[in-house]
């Protein structure tokens, strides 16, 4: 079992070591989800710098609930309202999902923290989610590419499927590991906003359901 006050103390030590400038958040959700039999966890590269007011900017997990939920009316991120249109399209519980980053140092944009920072964020990151999963998740959403990226390495994964996602040129992956979960990598939903697109029904559900191995 992981310890959360280690786990603080590492995430306040490394911000203040690498002068972070925006703070960090590592789970959406609260910390004894971990210890949930969760069969689904929803994983992005690093926290948004479109923070809620009142947020705290510095904290290692959400005690009030899943984030998602909580902010759908506070957030100023676009990316909340598709996260939760995609739970209810898999049929999942929000509260029953570990959600989270890889990086949890926060930023506006990936490439405002600087290498060092990127690279210290995301091996702070494969430490713990090597270590936090436990058996009983099966699928490990990715959201976006650089956060599948990085998930592959963890979990030592190879791809499986790669399908149109009907968007553009993007694709929706799948990637499969001996002993680790399933990765399903969807594109980054902040930008491509498949769940509420006009076309949902005829584009993009289909390549979605396909993926997921979701039987029509």
């Amino acid at each position: 079992m992981l310890d959360k006050s280690e786990w603080e103390e590492r995430l306040k030590e490394t911000d203040q070591k690498y002068n972070f400038p925006m703070g960090y958040k590592l789970l959406f959700c609260p910390w004894d989800t971990l210890q949930k039999k969760c069969e689904v966890a929803l994983i992005s590269l690093n926290p948004s710098g479109n923070v809620p007011q009142g947020a705290d900017l510095r904290t290692i997990s959400d005690e009030r609930g899943n984030s998602y939920i909580i902010e759908k009316e506070t957030t100023q991120s676009p990316i909340t309202h598709q996260i939760l249109m995609l739970f209810q399209f898999l049929g999942i519980d929000p509260s029953k999902t570990i959600t989270g980053v890889v990086c949890p140092y926060r930023s506006t944009s990936w490439s405002n923290l600087s290498r060092e920072q990127r690279h210290v964020g995301v091996e702070v990151g494969k430490e713990f989610w090597s270590a936090a999963l436990r058996p009983t998740v099966k699928t490990v959403i990715a959201l976006g590419g650089d956060a599948g990226k990085k998930l592959k390495v963890i979990f030592n994964s190879s791809l499986e499927m790669q399908i149109p996602s009907n968007w553009g040129d993007v694709t929706l992956s799948r990637f499969s590991s001996l002993e680790g979960p399933d990765i399903i990598q969807l594109p980054h939903l902040s930008r491509y906003k498949l769940f509420s697109s006009k076309n949902w029904e005829a584009l993009y559900k289909p390549p979605l359901q396909e993926v997921f191995r979701i039987v029509k």
